[in-house]
């Protein structure tokens, strides 16, 4: 008899670890180092099962160190910083800042979820990791700068969830070759943030990407259409520069000003409306197809 209850004790013992282990706590975040137990209410480092809030004050990230949770959000106020790779297994969702920190060090997320973001999100590397399509979305007035997308799975597709604006420079690429962003209808702006026109310092484009489905493309203050492809109908506006290897495959309204960038080895148009100006020194190709 004693020792059938002792199994039955044993048995509910471990039931009831499995249900713990496989519940996800969300910590807060006061500010503070992220390995740091102290930094998180209640006192636990957060790991894969874990949502994390930053509600206020800065989180660092040790220098070159790995770090996961599950869901992010990180509070109008409050900023993740440091040169460290992090692993979210979900969503992030950023209302503050997610950037470098005062030696220029970003951090590098490893994302299986979507973006949505609301803040300042200044990250050189970011890796889409899920399996399935992974929207990003951020709210009017807010911009992705130096930010370089890494699709790393064959899945799905990148999905734009609003209207995106690019500072500086934004590639897009997956496994060695362009990554595909599919705009769904909405505006994409580049903008360039007035670098040296003809810069080739790495500044003010956005290239290395297949774009479908967009709706305008704005380029703006010097920024730089390079090495890129487009499938759909978009309408042109700003001060556009093409750079590079381009192809047009739809039909392109131009209700602004289509110039010369970088270097240009071929640009390829399927049909163009110019209801605005082509500069003398762009040589493009109308296929008429």
């Amino acid at each position: 008899m004693r020792t059938q209850i002792y199994l039955r004790l044993i048995l509910m013992s471990l039931f009831l670890t499995t249900i713990v282990s496989s519940q996800t706590v969300t910590v807060t975040a006061r500010g503070g180092n992220w390995n740091d137990v102290n930094t998180w209410t209640p006192r636990q480092i957060p790991n894969a099962n874990t949502d994390v809030v930053i509600a206020s004050d800065t989180v660092g990230l040790a220098w070159g160190g790995t770090f996961e949770c599950k869901n992010l959000t990180i509070n109008a106020g409050a900023a993740l910083v440091g040169y460290a790779t992090l692993k979210i297994g979900g969503n992030i969702t950023n209302n503050g800042a997610f950037s470098a920190n005062r030696l220029g060090e970003s951090p590098m997320p490893d994302i299986k979820g979507n973006i949505i973001n609301n803040g300042v999100w200044n990250c050189y590397y970011v890796y889409l990791t899920g399996t399935a399509d992974q929207l990003i979305s951020q709210s009017a007035g807010t911009s992705f700068q130096g930010t370089n997308f890494f699709n790393t799975d064959t899945l799905g597709i990148i999905k734009a969830g609003t209207d995106l604006t690019f500072k500086t420079s934004t590639s897009f690429e997956a496994q060695g070759t362009w990554s595909t962003l599919d705009m769904q209808g909405h505006n994409i702006t580049v903008d360039g943030i007035n670098r040296p026109t003809l810069s080739y310092l790495n500044l003010g484009l956005l290239w290395d990407v297949v774009i479908i489905n967009p709706g305008t493309i704005n380029v703006i203050n010097n920024g730089d259409l390079h090495f890129l492809t487009c499938k759909g109908n978009p309408t042109l506006t700003g001060q556009v520069l093409l750079s590079g290897n381009m192809t047009f495959e739809g039909t392109v309204t131009l209700q602004g000003t289509l110039g010369r960038g970088g270097a240009s080895n071929f640009i390829r148009f399927n049909n163009i409306i110019n209801n605005g100006t082509i500069s003398p020194d762009v040589s493009i190709e109308v296929s008429g197809d």
